[in-house]
């Protein structure tokens, strides 16, 4: 998934740019990258991409929607956790105040540091790549922290950012 998530953004971002030949020679570029891994996947397990099978597999059935809510919901919970608290700030004890408090903050200022980087130019990549990957992880039927280790670099850039900026515009420095 980060390997798509990353081959997405950098296609979107072309896109949202209007460089059409640009985007497309990368995506055939990324397809023809793909392909023998592919090629060997149908050959061993008759599937091309177990990463579907794995991701749709949970969303079979008449209660799709109920389910992807739920898990959706279930990996939101686990993954902010995991970043905010495991990753960032560890308290000696877990009381669930202090837990959505650091998560609420964290949530906060990430948000607000996305927003700040802004959309222009190179700084779209990054910011489309965090969306994605993020989306797409959201979405997955497994949960573990190993799978969030690609984004913690861009989430504590954008977390430190809002943090400074959320510091200059509420309390730190002012006068």
């Amino acid at each position: 998934p980060t390997g798509a998530a990353l081959a997405l953004a950098f296609m979107l971002a072309l896109s949202f740019e209007g460089r059409w030949k640009p985007a497309a020679l990368f995506c055939g570029a990324a397809c023809l990258f793909a392909l023998p891994f592919l090629i060997r996947n149908l050959a061993l397990t008759g599937q091309g991409l177990m990463y579907f099978v794995e991701l749709s597999r949970p969303y079979e059935g008449a209660g799709r929607w109920a389910n992807v809510k739920l898990n959706v919901a279930l990996n939101l919970a686990y993954y902010l956790k995991f970043a905010f608290v495991t990753m960032w700030l560890r308290w000696p004890r877990e009381w669930p105040a202090l837990v959505a408090a650091t998560v609420g903050l964290g949530v906060v200022a990430t948000v607000y540091g996305l927003r700040e980087a802004g959309w222009k130019g190179w700084r779209k990549l990054p910011a489309l790549f965090f969306v994605i990957f993020g989306a797409m992880h959201l979405l997955w039927g497994k949960q573990a922290g190993r799978y969030v280790l690609p984004a913690l670099p861009l989430l504590f850039a954008y977390l430190l950012r809002g943090l400074g900026l959320l510091g200059a515009r509420f309390g730190a420095g002012r006068q």
